[in-house]
């Protein structure tokens, strides 16, 4: 009995250190400089952040937070691309997050960085992926580019006007295919974060790859909000901004970079066109028509216009239209349908289309 009730604790005790992130196995010994919280907060960030984040005076990653608590659980799971929370997939335990959020704050509070003592060696800069299904992207390997050397006169200008800096950077990185701004303009209509999104993510289907460091880009977030900063400006200006001709001078053709990129290819959306006829009588015959012909809401039968009709009622299904009576259905957008709901609601509706 007594053997028992010790295999118990034991097991109590074990379980208790996991869910708390308390593990030996994964503890690190901070002492010396590093027994500081502040300190250690600007080792963990410099060690972790700084690659796809760039310094923190450039990121003011905090600068909507107030409280520590907060702050340290944005970090842990939610507020960034990657679960940084132990017991969420990632390698901070709460002393970890609790300092970075404190070193974060003190910087905001501050105004200037809080630490000035020399760190230890860096953490090594091998980030593990995480799998956790929260997390929408973990960080990739990172090939970085060549260094352009810029005149002191022109990184000074830069560091101090973010609209020359993004058109800079807009030049070097996106001439090679949209051309001068003017030539397209991509952002006219779109907002400040749908240009972020975009530049952020790529867009599927399409040539544009992700320039976010934490898809595989090469850009840090500072650098993509200055290029949205220079498009923003653009567009509210409505004309050719007045910046230097040797920012906006574009970069050398390279061939690799007219080499074909493979699409990504969607399979069909499939389900149960039954379940998804009872779906569509009880939620949208209303607004659509009772086959879909249109009624206050669009026809769902012409769709010709598109070439892959499943994919595109999938997404305005989901997320539904802004500024009009169609909501978004997805629970994650608050609505009432799961994600089964949606297939089969899309599999009766594309049956309808091709009729």
């Amino acid at each position: 009995m007594k053997q028992l009730l010790k295999s118990f604790w034991f097991l109590f005790l074990l379980f208790g250190c996991v869910l708390s992130g308390t593990m030996p196995l994964y503890s690190r010994d901070y002492s010396g400089v590093l027994s500081d919280e502040l300190t250690l907060g600007k080792y963990l960030y410099q060690s972790r952040c700084v690659r796809c984040h760039g310094p923190y005076d450039e990121a003011a990653l905090a600068e909507d937070y107030d409280e520590v608590v907060e702050l340290a659980g944005a970090i842990g799971d939610g507020g960034c691309r990657i679960s940084w929370r132990r017991n969420g997939g990632g390698e901070f335990n709460r002393q970890e997050l609790h300092a970075l959020a404190v070193y974060m704050l003190a910087f905001e509070e501050d105004g200037a960085d809080p630490v000035t003592v020399q760190l230890p060696p860096l953490l090594p800069e091998k980030i593990k992926d995480i799998n956790h299904q929260k997390t929408k992207a973990t960080a990739k390997t990172v090939v970085q580019p060549e260094k352009i050397v810029i005149a002191p006169v022109y990184k000074k200008l830069m560091d101090q006007n973010p609209v020359a800096h993004g058109g800079w950077l807009y030049t070097n990185n996106c001439y090679r295919c949209h051309l001068s701004y003017k030539t397209a303009r991509m952002g006219r209509g779109l907002t400040r974060d749908a240009v972020t999104r975009f530049i952020n993510e790529g867009k599927t289907s399409t040539q544009m790859k992700p320039f976010s460091r934490m898809l595989g880009g090469n850009l840090k977030t500072g650098e993509i909000a200055a290029i949205t900063t220079y498009i923003m400006s653009w567009e509210q200006r409505g004309e050719e901004l007045a910046l230097s001709p040797f920012l906006m001078k574009p970069p050398a053709l390279d061939p690799a970079d007219f080499k074909p990129v493979r699409l990504t290819r969607f399979k069909r959306i499939s389900g149960d066109r039954g379940r998804g006829s009872q779906i569509y009588a009880s939620r949208c015959g209303q607004c659509h028509g009772g086959s879909g012909e249109g009624y206050v809401g669009a026809s769902l039968v012409e769709t010709g216009w598109t070439m892959r009709p499943d994919l595109y009622m999938k997404s305005v299904i989901k997320s539904g239209i802004p500024s009009s009576l169609m909501i978004g259905w997805d629970q994650a957008s608050g609505g009432p349908l799961s994600a089964r709901d949606i297939d089969d609601l899309v599999a009766h509706l594309d049956q309808l289309s091709a009729q």
